[in-house]
């Protein structure tokens, strides 16, 4: 089970599974970095298309898998907000499923009939997923951060400068809609990063607080020979 690793494992295994993109210049360096956005990597007409489509519902599998921990980490008096919070990192997981069963069909960096096309499926649903997903991630971190402000001071931390780096980058995303910004890969890959960091954070934390509600029944359980057990 994903709950028998340790913290730190969970932490590097959801950093990885949510930024495959590191694996691009490896397994497609003909996809420029600047130009090019994430999902790119799982245009069906790319290589290796099938192994970043299966790494990103990898993600949201984990993601999914753990979130039964979150519910001993959640502890708001009010209920309403704890099951905001819990599903906000649920939906997050959903969607990183969801948009690996939308893959784009070609690679508007590279390929110059895709580019002439993309105006037209301004509203596929990759992209309308997308702009909701985008949404949510906004608004979640702020929430958990009302949340724990008082409490999971690293939780609260994170999730404020997750937020300030959200509102920075909106000048960069600005910029990048000029032709002659050719950026819209780095900020890009720039958010996932700091997205996957802050979301490792919670369920590393979820994860820990499960394993120390777990010791600590083990050392209340009585023993047969009405002593407490204490290995």
């Amino acid at each position: 089970m994903l709950t028998h690793l340790t913290p730190t494992a969970i932490a590097a295994l959801l950093l990885f599974l949510c930024n495959d993109w590191l694996l691009g210049p490896f397994l497609n360096p003909a996809l420029p970095t600047r130009p090019s956005v994430i999902s790119e990597f799982s245009a069906l007409t790319q290589p290796y298309h099938w192994l970043f489509q299966a790494l990103d519902i990898l993600a949201g599998a984990v993601i999914i898998a753990l979130l039964p921990c979150l519910v001993r980490l959640l502890q708001p008096k009010d209920r309403a907000l704890k099951w905001t919070l819990f599903a906000t990192v649920a939906l997050i997981g959903i969607d990183s499923i969801v948009d690996a069963s939308l893959p784009i069909s070609c690679a508007p960096a590279i390929d110059t009939h895709c580019s002439s096309i993309t105006d037209s499926i301004s509203f596929s649903p990759h992209v309308l997923e997308s702009l909701v997903i985008g949404v949510i991630a906004f608004v979640a971190p702020m929430l958990w951060w009302f949340a724990y402000r008082r409490s999971h001071t690293m939780i609260a931390q994170a999730s404020k400068l997750f937020v300030l780096l959200q509102i920075g980058l909106v000048p960069a995303i600005v910029l990048a809609r000029h032709d002659e910004a050719a950026i819209i890969g780095l900020v890009q890959r720039v958010y996932q990063l700091s997205l996957s960091a802050w979301l490792a954070l919670i369920l590393m934390t979820a994860v820990y607080a499960v394993q120390k509600h777990r010791a600590t029944k083990r050392l209340t359980v009585p023993q047969p020979s009405g002593q407490l057990e204490i290995t």
